[in-house]
């Protein structure tokens, strides 16, 4: 009696087996949403970063080629219609402070939704 049940082949799984994989699994999943919601936040962040940055850069270049007036309500205006060229819609977001002080133009751009770094440009007004 013996040899005939040795003899009998398991076929399929047993629930405890089942169970074991089904946790394995969840553990799995629960780790790599938390990684991937991290990095969501992260690239949003620094994309925010970018977009500012890339404004502060061409708003230098387009005073310093002549196509934008070195002057606080030009950059001003220049900002508020700066296109954004990336899907999140970036710079409606954006705080922009313009200060002039001895000759130069001083120009911060803040985010208030993704993060608190600021972006800072500081051009020169032409001499005479």
């Amino acid at each position: 009696m013996l040899t005939k049940w040795k003899k009998q082949s398991k076929k399929g799984f047993t629930l405890i087996e089942l169970v074991v994989i089904m946790l394995a699994l969840s553990i799995l999943a629960a780790a790599g949403t938390a990684s991937y919601n991290g990095m969501v936040i992260h690239f949003t962040e620094r994309t925010c970063i970018d977009s500012r940055t890339e404004a502060a850069q061409s708003l230098v270049s387009a005073c310093l080629q002549g196509e934008l007036s070195v002057d606080v309500n030009a950059i001003e205006t220049w900002l508020q219609n700066y296109p954004t060229k990336n899907q999140t819609n970036d710079s409606e977001h954006w705080e922009y402070d313009v200060q002039e002080n001895n000759g130069k133009i001083q120009v911060e751009i803040r985010c208030r939704r993704h993060t608190d770094e600021t972006v800072t440009r500081t051009i020169s007004k032409p001499l005479g």
